[in-house]
């Protein structure tokens, strides 16, 4: 609900799509007064099916919990109109340094996430036209609730959030968005 909010901003018609019934509720509650025609599905994305074709693909936080990312990018490429564009926050897999630093198990369901290389990949197989890598979420230091590690954090954000992500910058970064052109 809350980047549908924003989205619908820039649109009349919005299909949202999660797996989970709850999460729908509460996006369908917040967004109730809207006067916006929004189509709830209840799917997983592997297996949602849809003759409509997008001018926006917006995902937030779940391809890595899909696990075939090329059947995720490759629907992607077959739900957009020419034209059209994906945009996708996900978790990088190179800040995984701080796990082993810090000796903290990564969970079974987080060894999944994709890395800025094997995205890119993806895209060029699927033909995307024009690929964008930015920034989404820096954290430098483990203990981000120290209000100076915050500061320094949004500093950081906001220093290099256009810049496109380069190695060093990926070492810092919680999560990336990718935008795709079709």
């Amino acid at each position: 609900g809350t980047w549908s909010k924003i989205l619908l901003k820039h649109t009349k018609n919005l299909v949202l799509l999660d797996i989970s019934k709850e999460m729908l509720k509460q996006a369908k509650k917040r967004l109730k007064k809207e006067n916006l025609k929004i189509t709830y599905a209840c799917s997983d994305f592997e297996n949602f099916k849809t003759k409509k074709k997008f001018d926006l693909i917006f995902s937030s936080r779940a391809i890595e919990y899909m696990p075939n990312k090329e059947r995720v990018i490759k629907k992607i490429n077959g739900f957009l109109k020419d034209g059209g564009k994906t945009i996708i926050i996900t978790k990088n897999p190179m800040r995984r340094w701080r796990h082993l630093i810090f000796k903290k198990k990564i969970d079974k369901i987080h060894k999944n996430w994709i890395s800025i290389k094997e995205f890119k990949n993806l895209l060029e197989k699927f033909k995307f036209s024009r690929t964008e890598i930015y920034p989404a979420v820096f954290s430098v230091m483990p203990f981000p609730n120290f209000i100076l590690i915050r500061k320094l954090n949004m500093f950081l954000h906001l220093l290099f959030y256009k810049i496109k992500i380069f190695s060093l910058i990926a070492l810092f970064l919680e999560s990336y968005v990718v935008i795709a052109y079709k």
